[in-house]
């Protein structure tokens, strides 16, 4: 029986002791944890076991069974608590002593100013785009770049008096138009939303959102172009170039009539479900975080989910979808191109400004999101056009 005890019952015990007490600890304090709860237990409890075992003999007359009582009850101590320690333990990552990614929710807010948290200059810029732009959000692109403080203020401020022309308006409805991906058309998905209970008004609702996004996004293409083009001292814009005409009128300053701004679902404070699909729609494209877009579609989560897994899913990251990227993307830069003035700011501008890892910071920003918006004004015309086929997707909804 010591033989078996010792050889197998023990062994079994303490072949698997040492990986068991380091994950129980994070990383930064493992060593001390898992010595300090093995030195200390085998002290108290290892050094005041054979008194206790001989008390415990003693008052049963010489009778084994109170010290087998004794071993049971530590037993079953022991069960419990390796049982809590576990589920405990594995709330750690054994690499950062932080709670792991399964623990985590699914996303989190990528870093960014949102309107409710801009004061000052930067708020009443936020403002001005709304009612310049005629838009009811201000772009995810913006939101991140706020967090240098200087650039957006100074590039809007440039911006601004071409933007708001009808000849940038034009550009957006050349984007749009181009804006379509060959192949089938996606499936209509009012008979699963029908289905699911949706009445003829939840579906207009959606409808007016889709309008508003479709009528953003390739505005935001134009400025987000004309942003990393002047950053690049690239065809920005030229004094050469001269606007007449009707290219020449400014748009109504304020949202169209019937558009409110967008409520944006906080990826921080959704549910899990949504959560989850804010995920998933974000790693469809291979995003850093999922748009403003899909944060405003959030709002009708059985909808998000039809339009991930039987519009977009069937062509992400085709080379079809690509392609009409591309093509858009080069519609933008030959508009802005044609503005009469440069758009935006020029790295060297501000460099005075920024150190170099902030300059770096932009410089990448600005490249991503000249992809990233072209990706996501593909997507919300897709969605349109799976309703409304792509006459519908395509057309201005708030023509001047």
């Amino acid at each position: 029986m010591i033989v078996l005890g010792l050889g197998v019952c023990h062994s079994a015990m303490y072949a698997p002791q040492a990986a068991f007490f380091a994950e129980l600890f994070g990383t930064r304090m493992r060593d001390s944890g898992a010595s300090f709860g093995y030195q200390v237990t085998g002290v108290i409890v290892g050094g005041f076991t054979p008194l206790a075992a001989t008390a415990l003999l003693g008052s049963g007359g010489g009778d084994a069974w109170p010290g087998a009582v004794h071993m049971a009850v530590f037993a079953a101590i022991t069960l419990v608590t390796v049982h809590l320690a576990r589920a405990e333990g594995d709330s750690h990552s054994p690499r950062e002593g932080k709670p792991s990614m399964t623990t985590l929710p699914p996303i989190s807010k990528f870093p960014q100013v949102d309107h409710d948290d801009a004061t000052g200059e930067l708020a009443a810029v936020y403002d001005d785009i709304h009612s310049t732009l005629r838009l009811p959000w201000v772009a995810f692109a913006i939101r991140v770049m706020s967090q240098f403080p200087a650039f957006v203020p100074d590039a809007w401020r440039a911006l601004r008096p071409l933007i708001s022309t009808r000849y940038a308006e034009a550009g957006a409805d050349l984007i749009r138009q181009a804006s379509i991906i060959p192949g089938p058309p996606p499936p209509d998905p009012r008979p699963k939303l029908l289905a699911a209970g949706w009445t003829e008004d939840d579906l207009a609702r959606l409808h007016r959102s889709l309008d508003a996004l479709n009528y953003g996004n390739p505005k935001y293409l134009i400025l987000i172009t004309a942003w990393n083009e002047a950053w690049h001292e690239r065809a920005a814009g030229s004094p050469r170039n001269a606007l007449s005409g009707p290219d020449a009128a400014l748009l109504p300053y304020g949202l169209p009539d019937g558009v409110d701004k967008f409520d944006l679902i906080d990826p921080d404070t959704a549910t899990p479900d949504v959560q989850e699909l804010l995920r998933r729609v974000r790693d469809l494209a291979l995003h850093h975080g999922p748009a403003s877009d899909y944060r405003v579609l959030a709002a009708w989560p059985d909808f998000l989910e039809i339009a991930i897994e039987d519009v977009l899913a069937p062509v992400a990251l085709t080379a079809e979808y690509d392609e009409t990227a591309r093509r858009i993307r080069a519609i933008a830069r030959d508009h802005v191109a044609g503005f009469p003035a440069v758009g935006g700011v020029s790295r060297r501008s501000m460099d005075a400004t920024f150190t170099g890892i902030e300059s770096a910071g932009l410089t990448g920003l600005l490249f991503m999101y000249n992809r990233f918006i072209a990706d996501i004004t593909i997507a919300i015309i897709r969605l349109k056009q799976a309703f409304d086929g792509p006459d519908s997707a395509t057309e201005n909804k708030f023509p001047t």
